[in-house]
């Protein structure tokens, strides 16, 4: 084992020797070169999969090599699969925005919180959906909205029917909405350590109360942090599978169940692979827009000079 250590030590001395006297005044190249190769992986399999979109599908050949647009036009010219991308956008956008504004004030109170015992119960909470499987959190879901159920039988306590929310976009809204406030909270909590707590003294010390000082100064120094949760968690909705298969029960299909159905239940690849191409388009498009309108250029703590 001593061995193996110094081998790897003499291993580091010689890699850092043979790096250029320039590389190491100036990393930055050098550091750009791993994000540089996850990125072509990336292009490599958005290509592949952009080449799929353009073949041609065909019930007994299954995939015909020629090229072809009709995958999109089919797409694009059916009503119903463009309710499917509608839908996909107003829940996720909907639960994004739900997400990030329960996650921001969880993350509030733990980072503020005085006392260590209740800081640590809180991040134990948060923690603890990350043990199990977004199918075992929305499987939760689904009993809690069952016929039998917890809200069933409190509506009809309280309201003397029962409200029946399994397999509707609320269902759908609200499981995911669950799903993401672990992630928003985890992208919110470091833009809050930023926020010195002199500055919300200076703030009440000067007149105003403890909502004009969470508008006034700790929102708008959190805007990058709360900006990189709400993309991040828009995205993973955007791309959400589990949530509106169980809870929608095939009536609120998302275009991840879409692709899943054209693939796997037709073995229309060429589809689907237009479809993940047209979703991957879209999520982008959000998100370049979103960047453009917050004045954003990067989801870091800084702001494009």
């Amino acid at each position: 084992m001593e061995k193996l250590k110094w081998i790897l030590i003499d291993g580091l001395i010689h890699l850092k020797r043979g790096i250029p006297g320039r590389l190491r005044r100036d990393p930055g190249p050098l550091l750009v070169l791993p994000s540089m190769i996850s990125v072509g992986f990336l292009a490599i399999g958005l290509a592949y999969l952009t080449s799929y979109s353009l073949f041609r599908f065909h019930p007994s050949k299954l995939i015909i090599y020629e090229l072809t647009l009709e995958n999109y036009s089919k797409i694009l010219c059916n009503p119903s699969y463009l309710r499917v991308f509608a839908r996909t956008i107003w829940i996720s956008l909907s639960a994004s925005t739900a997400a990030v504004t329960l996650g921001f004030f969880y993350a509030y109170l733990t980072v503020k919180v005085e006392s260590p015992l209740a800081r640590k119960l809180l991040l134990i909470s948060l923690f603890i959906p990350f043990f199990s499987g977004d199918v075992i959190r929305v499987y939760g879901w689904l009993i809690i909205f069952g016929k039998n159920g917890l809200v069933s039988r409190l509506t009809q306590s309280l309201m003397g029917r029962s409200v029946d929310l399994i397999y509707t976009e609320t269902a759908v809204l609200i499981g995911l909405t669950q799903v993401m406030i672990p992630v928003a909270v985890l992208m919110t909590a470091p833009a809050l350590t930023f926020v010195k707590r002199e500055l919300e003294y200076a703030a009440q010390n000067l007149g105003a109360d403890e909502l004009k000082t969470l508008r006034y100064v700790v929102l708008p120094l959190c805007r990058p942090g709360l900006i990189a949760a709400f993309l991040t968690t828009l995205t993973l909705s955007m791309t959400a599978y589990a949530e509106p298969d169980i809870l929608g029960g095939g009536k609120t299909n998302f275009v991840a169940n879409l692709m899943y159905t054209f693939m796997f239940n037709a073995a229309d690849y060429p589809t689907s692979a237009a479809l993940g191409v047209l979703l991957t388009s879209m999520i982008s498009a959000v998100v370049f827009m979103f960047l453009k309108w917050s004045g954003l250029g990067t989801l870091m703590y800084t702001r494009r000079g």
